[in-house]
């Protein structure tokens, strides 16, 4: 993990925005069920990048300098599963977050509508 931290930009990226939907969960007192999708959804995108970075060092490893389009290809794809796992994990804090949010702005303006 350490490795990971201290090489890998979008991985620190995906740290960051982790931990404030942590801190958002926990300002917005999120249920059981709504911490587990948050989990999931965390861990979905960190395992993603993990893979990704393992894909990214071995197609290194083995093609070196030279461009091949296979390894092309493995990288594309490679990120492609980033890119989906953030993509569910941010319409999961869209959906549950935002709403949880909204509710709790609403309870603390007394129900007013500001804005």
């Amino acid at each position: 993990m350490k490795s990971l931290v201290l090489t890998e930009r979008n991985f620190r990226k995906h740290l960051v925005f982790a931990i404030l939907a942590v801190v958002l969960g926990i300002i917005v007192r999120l249920t059981i069920n709504e911490w587990l999708w948050v989990t999931l959804a965390i861990f979905m995108v960190v395992t993603a990048e993990v893979l990704n970075t393992v894909v990214e060092s071995i197609v290194d490893l083995v093609v070196g300098e030279r461009y091949e389009a296979a390894a092309k290809k493995a990288k594309d794809v490679a990120a492609g599963g980033v890119l989906l796992a953030a993509f569910f994990c941010g319409h999961y804090r869209l959906f549950c977050l935002y709403s949880r949010t909204t509710q709790v702005c609403l309870i603390s303006t007394g129900g007013k509508i500001i804005g």
